[in-house]
């Protein structure tokens, strides 16, 4: 949607997906702090050392299974139409976005309902999507 290195950068996150899940949010969360489009080639690299993340693995991963994560994630999402589409136990999420439906439709997803969902969250603010895409 927006270029050659957005889906270069896409292709390098789902590789520390695959490769070093549990850094996966933190290399996201301080890349779009951090980083632009403009300087995306090097600060991902920069982020990824801040976190110890094996940027070696993670370049031969874009290069030799990027096409292949690619085409998963496609196939993954077929039924995203819109952004922000959240999909919650392999289902699109169509309800309301408060804390409270969220938990809701994820602990619709047990067999066995664990005690967390009994508990009634804080929150009831209904999220407004926003944004330009």
């Amino acid at each position: 949607m927006h270029g050659v290195k957005e889906v270069e950068q896409a292709v390098r996150e789902l590789c520390i997906h695959k490769y070093q899940p549990l850094k996966y949010w933190d290399f996201v969360v301080n890349v779009n702090q951090k980083c632009s489009i403009e300087n995306i080639d090097n600060c991902w690299i920069t982020v990824s050392n801040s976190l110890d993340i094996d940027t070696k693995k993670i370049n031969e991963c874009s290069k030799n299974e990027g096409i292949n994560i690619l085409e998963k994630q496609v196939e993954f999402t077929k039924d995203v139409r819109s952004s922000p589409t959240l999909i919650i136990n392999n289902t699109v999420y169509n309800g309301k976005r408060t804390s409270n439906d969220f938990k809701n439709f994820i602990c619709s997803g047990f067999e066995n309902i664990p005690e967390s969902c009994k508990v009634k969250l804080n929150s009831d603010v209904d999220i407004k999507s926003t944004g330009n895409c």
